[in-house]
């Protein structure tokens, strides 16, 4: 189990997707979670689809566009340098364990 302290420099990494055929629950949750976190101080930021971009353009939090959503997304999420990384998506299966190490957590 993590714990993350509270400090403004903790940067919380939302990868998910929305769009015609899966809707929008995946982001609502994570927009919700986003929201609760930065009210404690958090960084956060989305990394998600180009469906998802009317969401966010309409929404007042941080958000990256990629269509990728597969093992070589690694090394962006790397150089993003999250503390933490969510997934709410049905892709994240195949690359949740690798995607998980690129985070600087500490158990």
């Amino acid at each position: 189990m993590y714990f993350i302290k509270k400090f403004s420099n903790i940067k919380i990494l939302f990868r998910t997707n929305s769009g015609k055929k899966i809707g929008l629950g995946h982001i609502m949750r994570c927009s919700s979670l986003a929201t609760a976190f930065e009210k404690k101080g958090y960084n956060c930021l989305f990394l998600c689809n180009h469906e998802s971009e009317s969401f966010f353009s309409n929404a007042n939090l941080q958000y990256q566009l990629s269509d990728t959503f597969d093992i070589n997304e690694i090394e962006s999420i790397r150089k993003m340098g999250p503390d933490l990384v969510v997934f709410d998506s049905y892709l994240a299966d195949n690359i949740m364990d690798p995607i998980n190490r690129t985070a600087k957590m500490k158990k």
